[in-house]
């Protein structure tokens, strides 16, 4: 059987479109990168997603870690994550709460956006922080995560 070239063609767009709508947002990039060490604290963390997210529907927040870790150690970034891990789903359930959190000089605007600046209301202090997010992908997936940085002594 032989399909006409304008039912194969559908058909070729048709599975394209397919693969594009179940496609959900990820990280693409932040500012600071995941695991970096700062000499300076920055005023800003930025996120890029891969598409735009609903931001009035996702949660964004940044927590200081308690603990200090020895920055010449091979596996310190290892170690961060590791601390950071367990604590995440809780600030994902509740994050305008918490021990460390960062206090921001406020809510990401609403609307759809690839793009999402969080800026500190306060000059961070030296320690490992966590920026956790949960956002809604246009296809209304919640897609969540984090990373790590530090700002040094």
């Amino acid at each position: 059987m032989r399909f006409p070239t304008t039912a194969l063609i559908f058909a070729i767009v048709s599975l394209a479109a397919l693969g594009l709508a179940t496609a959900h947002a990820s990280l693409d990039a932040t500012d600071p990168f995941d695991g970096a060490v700062l000499d300076v604290a920055p005023s800003t963390v930025t996120l890029e997603f891969s598409e735009n997210v609903e931001v009035g529907f996702s949660v964004f927040a940044v927590h200081r870690l308690a603990e200090q870790l020895d920055l010449s150690d091979e596996q310190v970034q290892q170690r961060i994550a590791g601390l950071a891990a367990p604590q995440v789903k809780g600030w994902l359930d509740s994050p305008t709460t918490g021990e460390g959190l960062v206090t921001l000089t406020s809510e990401p605007a609403s609307g759809a956006a690839s793009r999402v600046e969080l800026r500190f209301a306060e000059e961070l202090t030296a320690g490992h922080y966590v920026v956790v997010w949960r956002v809604l992908s246009a296809d209304t997936h919640p897609v969540e995560g984090f990373f790590t940085f530090t700002v040094a002594p």
